[in-house]
């Protein structure tokens, strides 16, 4: 099984060498690297080039975007440009447990099943870097079933690992807003190929300049989203229409009431119709837990 390690990098230079390092030292190697520099106006891309140098991986590839693309844009051209049989998308602030290749392409190469494989992490803040794990790996690896919840990632990206086979899914399915962990999520739970692995893969550094924010709890962000989610489900409903052999009842069935869903949010949030209220509380095993519900509620009545 051929490994490909994908990154996109973007003025990451307090933190990318550590990243390196930890991928550089695995217990099994990858057979490549590819790192995309997205137009960084530090000196990110000159730190890689000089470590690439230094080590002589002849295996890695370091790529400049001739524009600054996006992550999501950036992310989404680094994975397709990626000839393994199994990918890992890698940040570049966080640091990589020196067994997580090893580990988790054992468990792909012993379940032909497993289209997208997520781990767990662990948490921790700018430069306090862990000493050890706080739980143990059992390394048990289960399927994530495809329920009502399906939408929702429950991982970061950097924990991923998946098949070259649903990279063309993606590609097929993507648009610019898109999250690359996103789609890698909703096709492997709606092909039944998404599995977890007990196993902590990666430390995750929470600091100043991470991609992804910690929190969305205002009327703006959570009408954008929901904006988002009818554009993702559209462009899932489209996939699979004009993919025979990924097509199911199911599928379409499960994008479809996730759309109707989201377009009742919308009305709740963006018109603040109060009789949506009735309405989300009786499907309300669709959201994500009901938190998010009484926060739709909140933020319904907010100005912003």
């Amino acid at each position: 099984m051929k490994i490909s390690v994908v990154i996109s990098t973007y003025n990451g230079s307090r933190y990318i060498q550590e990243q390196l390092d930890s991928i550089r030292n695995q217990t099994r190697m990858p057979d490549e690297v590819l790192i995309f520099d997205d137009d960084s106006s530090d000196n990110t891309y000159e730190i890689i080039s000089d470590y690439i140098n230094l080590f002589k991986l002849d295996n890695w590839k370091l790529q400049k975007n001739p524009r600054n693309y996006g992550w999501r844009k950036s992310f989404m051209h680094a994975i397709s440009c990626a000839t393994g049989d199994l990918i890992f998308t890698a940040d570049q602030d966080d640091i990589w447990c020196l067994d997580k290749i090893e580990k988790m392409s054992m468990a792909c190469e012993n379940n032909s099943k497993i289209l997208v494989l997520v781990a767990d992490y662990q948490e921790f803040q700018f430069d306090n870097v862990p000493v050890r794990k706080n739980k143990k790996d059992t390394y048990n690896v289960k399927r994530i079933q495809c329920d009502d919840n399906w939408y929702y990632i429950k991982r970061p990206g950097c924990v991923f690992a998946l098949r070259k086979e649903i990279v063309p899914y993606m590609i097929k399915a993507w648009y610019e807003d898109y999250a690359h962990d996103v789609l890698m999520w909703q096709i492997g739970i709606l092909l039944n190929g998404l599995y977890h692995i007990e196993y902590t893969a990666i430390y995750f550094r929470r600091h100043d300049s991470n991609a992804t924010p910690l929190n969305y709890h205002n009327r703006t962000t959570r009408i954008n989203h929901a904006y988002w989610a009818l554009r993702e489900t559209a462009q899932l409903e489209m996939l699979f229409n004009t993919e025979d052999s990924i097509y199911t009842e199911q599928n379409i069935q499960l994008v479809r009431d996730y759309y109707i869903f989201t377009e009742h949010r919308l009305a709740l949030l963006r018109e603040r119709k109060v009789t949506e209220v009735i309405w989300l509380m009786r499907n309300r095993r669709k959201y994500l837990s009901g938190k998010s519900l009484m926060v739709d509620i909140v933020c319904s009545i907010m100005k912003k």
